[in-house]
């Protein structure tokens, strides 16, 4: 007997590794290059288990883009620090590296964020970082299409509110995309280039936050 037939595990345990799993592998890799047998091995089950769970491995990716509360998190958070938080799943949906570091280390979970759950905020960031992952995937595309809009872009629209909320509102989604893309291709984890700024962030990270603020409060109709 394998040691994988030794080891009973109860469905509600084995749904879970499953999708666990899946969580790192699709935070890990793209959606096409990603196969339900990789996903099952990481889970320690035979593929014919996640196949009875999630059915196909589009359902098993829905599932796992389903994990975030986007909309508590910005319900949750202050207008004023609606910006920081932004850039903050900004960068962690791109290669955590340097600037993520950096972005931790200066805030703290309690400082930058106490009038945020954490687990809500850890969800958000993992979501995020398998939309980035699969942003290129024509297979993924309709799923991440319709996440985006339902999860982000409405909420966000509301929180911003105002005179041309939805333009600000998708523009400040471009703005969270275009740079978690350059930050996963470029962040080989080398220090960054420039002196910190006065306030200790790195240039990076103090730009993408005064970028995001300018959307959301300076343009017009703010």
């Amino acid at each position: 007997m394998s040691d994988k037939e030794s080891r009973p595990r109860n469905s509600e345990a084995t749904k879970a590794a499953i999708l666990d799993a899946a969580r790192h592998a699709f935070a890990a890799n793209s959606y096409d290059t990603v196969g339900l047998r990789e996903i099952a091995r990481a889970a320690d089950v035979n593929v014919s288990l996640v196949i009875r769970y999630y059915g196909s491995k589009e359902r098993l990716f829905a599932v796992c883009l389903g994990d975030a509360a986007f909309d508590a998190l910005l319900r949750d958070v202050p207008r004023e620090r609606l910006a920081r938080v932004l850039t903050r799943l900004t960068v962690m949906a791109g290669r955590p590296g340097v600037l993520s570091a950096a972005l931790t280390e200066e805030h703290g979970r309690e400082a930058v964020d106490h009038e945020i759950d954490a687990a809500v905020l850890a969800a958000c960031e993992r979501v995020s970082r398998i939309l980035m992952s699969s942003i290129n995937s024509r297979a993924a595309m309709p799923l991440i299409r319709e996440r985006l809009e339902a999860d982000v872009l409405d909420h966000l629209v509301e929180r911003i509110g105002g005179t041309h909320a939805r333009e600000k509102a998708r523009l400040a989604l471009a703005l969270m995309v275009g740079v978690a893309l350059v930050h996963g291709v470029l962040d080989d984890g080398s220090p960054t280039s420039g002196a910190a700024h006065g306030d200790g962030k790195p240039p990076q990270l103090r730009l993408t936050e005064d970028l995001m603020r300018a959307i959301i409060e300076q343009l017009p109709g703010a």
